[in-house]
């Protein structure tokens, strides 16, 4: 291997891509920019998705629907979080996982 830029080890059909999304906006982030502390208290420790959060959402599921990702996810993991698993289960929605 020449360590050149662009020179690829593996085709890219046989790569798999990871794609990290962060949760959607929680209460927890709506509290916090009012008192930055928030994000420390245990009131907000398992903190669900705002209404803003939920439009989020669905803007990344149509955006998982309209890029062709939809065909191509193998996999989804997330944290048990309740915020993370409302974004990851309602942005997949569509797929057949």
């Amino acid at each position: 291997m020449d360590g050149s830029r662009g020179s690829i080890m593996f085709p890219l059909r046989q790569c798999k891509i990871l794609h990290l999304v962060r949760h959607a906006q929680g209460i927890h982030n709506v509290a916090a920019e009012k008192d930055h502390s928030a994000y420390l208290s245990e009131k907000y420790f398992d903190a669900h998705l705002t209404s803003l959060g939920w439009n989020q959402v669905d803007n990344l599921r149509r955006h998982v629907i309209s890029s062709g990702l939809a065909k191509k996810i193998d996999l989804v993991i997330t944290s048990p979080l309740l915020r993370t698993m409302q974004t990851a289960v309602e942005s997949s929605v569509v797929m057949d996982l």
